[in-house]
């Protein structure tokens, strides 16, 4: 052999010593422990879902209460929610997506089960924060379980799919309640509601929990003094959160004066297909079908280009629908804004996992859904003082604006992003931690 040459390198025998050891087995995005998360979620909004046509006629026609108390016992679930998500977000970061979890459910259901004592509103209104308390800790630490599981190429469809199990039970929930009233009474509804948020606690335990990040936060906003009080919100979730509640804007608008602005322009009214309340049924109905298509395109093209689609869509259903003089043109917006919202939330929901570190994606979350929340209300408070000003009409131009200044948000410099907070080992999936 040549003077300064090394040998040739061999290949290390199958099997012997220095050989590569086995490759880890791929995880799907939507495998079965998705499916217990998925379930677990249906159940919890189905308990949710079941009270929206029956509380208002409990606290009116049980509780003697008037227009106030039926806002504020109607309300002040949703409220609370939204004020306590990043918080309940940032518990299970520090304590781990099964308590966190495992404790909302318990408290949904305690909340729920107390609607069976004594017919009292201040009862009632403790029982309504019990479950506010109890969504907001179970729905945060679901999604950011989902996420901590899926391979970082598939987080699209991951969020996207998840997200479905919220329109299942707030689609199915309404439908068994109002049943359940009629059929049996007020208090079948609340044990169903009980048993329901107990059921999506039940369906965890079979689920292996995701190790808890040991990074510390990346970018909270937030001074040591008052730490210990409030969750650090990361800043890398307030961008997707002020867009997801700009475009969240025109739905509660929708909600609220969708069937009167069509009304006043000569729809007919009714369910059947073709009246104006048949456009919510259009509206979800493209929405779920959208969403199947959505989570393979937010993994292939990027969430960052499939959230400027999405503003696009959504701002130019809202103008259609603001111009539409019939039927037809309303269908039209109707289905653009549906696929506008199939794609914007699991885009921006993404791009927030992406920027906020593995340690904070829980608060993470929760604050992207409090801007969600946030979005929806201001769109049915703003909607109705537009509606008193000027017109219908005009409300919804101001839902397409504020698409419009969503999709500028994005566009602005820092919003697209160029690379991860943490380092791809605190990306990937984390692996599982032993049952409790």
């Amino acid at each position: 052999m040549a003077e300064g040459l090394a040998p040739a390198a061999r290949a290390p025998a199958p099997g012997g010593p220095g050989a590569p050891g086995p490759a880890p087995p791929r995880r799907r995005a939507l495998d079965g422990v998705f499916w217990l998360l998925f379930g677990s979620s249906a159940l919890s909004f189905l308990s949710i879902g079941a009270t929206t046509p029956v509380l208002p006629l409990f606290v009116h026609d049980e509780l003697g209460g008037n227009a106030l108390e039926v806002g504020i016992v109607t309300g002040i679930t949703a409220l609370v929610a939204i004020v306590l998500r990043p918080s309940a977000g940032a518990f299970g970061d520090r304590r781990g997506r099964r308590v966190a979890a495992l404790l909302g459910s318990l408290v949904m259901g305690a909340g729920a089960a107390l609607l069976l004592a004594p017919e009292l509103l201040p009862l009632v209104i403790v029982a309504r924060l019990a479950v506010g308390l109890g969504e907001a800790l179970l729905s945060i630490a679901s999604m950011a379980w989902v996420i901590d599981r899926a391979p970082p190429e598939h987080r699209g469809r991951a969020l996207g799919a998840f997200g479905m199990s919220i329109w299942l039970g707030l689609g199915l929930g309404p439908l068994i309640g109002e049943s359940l009233r009629v059929d049996h009474g007020y208090s079948a509804v609340w044990i169903f509601c009980a048993l329901a948020g107990l059921g999506a606690g039940a369906l965890l335990i079979f689920a292996p929990a995701p190790r808890r990040a040991d990074a510390p936060p990346s970018d909270a906003l937030g001074e040591d003094g008052w730490r210990r009080f409030l969750p650090q919100i990361p800043r890398a979730a307030l961008r997707p959160g002020a867009v997801i509640a700009l475009a969240l804007y025109g739905e509660g608008i929708m909600g609220a004066f969708g069937v009167i602005h069509l009304v006043d322009r000569g729809v007919p009214e009714g369910a059947h297909l073709g009246g104006a309340a048949s456009i919510f049924t259009i509206f979800a109905a493209v929405t779920f079908a959208a969403r199947l298509g959505a989570v393979w395109l937010v993994d292939r093209v990027g969430p960052y280009l499939c959230a400027l689609l999405a503003t696009a869509f959504v701002g130019a259903g809202w103008v259609l629908f603001a111009v539409a003089d019939g039927f037809p043109a309303a269908a039209g917006g109707a289905a653009l804004v549906g696929c506008g919202y199939a794609l914007l939330y699991p885009a921006l929901g993404l791009l927030v996992t992406t920027r906020v570190a593995a340690a904070d994606r829980g608060v993470g979350l929760g604050t992207f859904m409090a801007f969600m929340d946030m979005g929806f209300g201001a769109g049915a408070v703003i909607g109705g003082v537009l509606v008193g000003l000027s017109s219908t009409g005009l409300t919804f131009w101001s839902a397409a604006a504020a698409a419009l200044i969503g999709a500028v948000l994005l566009l602005t410099p820092g919003a697209r992003p160029l690379r991860a907070v943490r380092s791809d080992s605190q990306l990937e999936p984390l692996g599982a931690e032993p049952h409790p």
